[in-house]
């Protein structure tokens, strides 16, 4: 049977997850704290316990100069005993319906694996998003920031960081965009797990962001709206502050198109419920 979730499956729902996922108990519990709403979770009842669930995530995306509902589909897990048996197709036929009768125009989804973009072509997914990852090593980043003097990098919470994000590429045409509340979501676990937020100053003003954690010699920068011309002052600032042989850049605005496109790969799927024509549309900073 399928319904809408309650409170009472909440520890079974967090088993499920950290079974499937891996995810911590310190981010499961902030997800159910600020995310989770029963009415926006199918789950499928079996033996009087949820073995199966999905989460619809609400966003938006400003298409054709109007804002349009986008629902995004996360943690799909099903129980090991429970698999092959169809209820994770069926819960997500229900998601259609859900979503329809929502008024949502656009549904989306990130395989965690890519054998899984077959699957979920049967039911009607495209692939759709692309992600962009440029990785520089140390000495790359080193020549780009020589005779750079370093950019004052200040650590910010996340309401600086909206406020630079509403500003930037990613909330444009065609981008999937996140709310406040959301993104303090998103800026309070990256700091809780030791990431960083900083803004810097574009014209006089904060409106310059970078979102970036340290792996081992690696940094990370998950989202930033650094061009080609504060890249090299950008570079020469963690270089002061930080030790690293070499820096990832997620979905990066800074380098050449020639580069990018170059490091595109396929990353999330899209199904449209009225006649939607995306080209090259963006997805980032959703729950992964």
């Amino acid at each position: 049977m399928i319904a809408y979730s309650k409170n009472e499956y909440i520890n079974e729902l967090k088993t499920l997850w950290h079974d499937t996922f891996g995810d911590s108990e310190e981010y499961l519990n902030a997800f159910f704290n600020s995310v989770y709403k029963d009415e926006n979770t199918l789950v499928y009842i079996k033996d009087k316990k949820p073995v199966a669930a999905l989460y619809i995530i609400p966003y938006t995306m400003l298409y054709k100069s109007r804002e349009i509902k986008v629902a995004y589909l996360y943690a799909l897990a099903t129980n090991p005993p429970y698999r092959g048996k169809g209820i994770m197709g069926e819960l997500i036929e229900k998601s259609f319906e859900v979503c329809k009768n929502r008024g949502y125009s656009l549904i989306t989804l990130i395989p965690s694996e890519s054998s899984l973009f077959n699957y979920y072509e049967r039911f009607g997914f495209k692939s759709a998003f692309n992600r962009t990852i440029i990785k520089k090593d140390i000495d790359e980043v080193k020549r780009e920031a020589a005779n750079n003097a370093p950019i004052r990098l200040k650590k910010c919470d996340a309401e600086m960081i909206f406020t630079a994000y509403s500003k930037s590429e990613f909330y444009k045409e065609q981008c999937v965009r996140i709310n406040k509340e959301q993104n303090s979501f998103y800026v309070n676990e990256l700091l809780r797990e030791n990431g960083a937020a900083v803004v810097f100053n574009i014209n006089g003003i904060n409106d310059g962001y970078i979102l970036f954690s340290q792996s081992k010699e690696k940094l990370i920068i998950y989202e930033s709206n650094v061009n080609s011309s504060l890249l090299g002052a950008v570079y020469a600032s963690l270089i002061e502050e930080y030790t690293f042989s070499c820096i990832e850049h997620i979905e990066p605005i800074c380098f050449e198109k020639t580069e990018t496109l170059a490091a595109k790969k396929p990353f999330a799927m899209a199904k449209s419920f009225e006649k939607i024509s995306l080209s090259d549309p963006f997805i980032n900073r959703v729950l992964t």
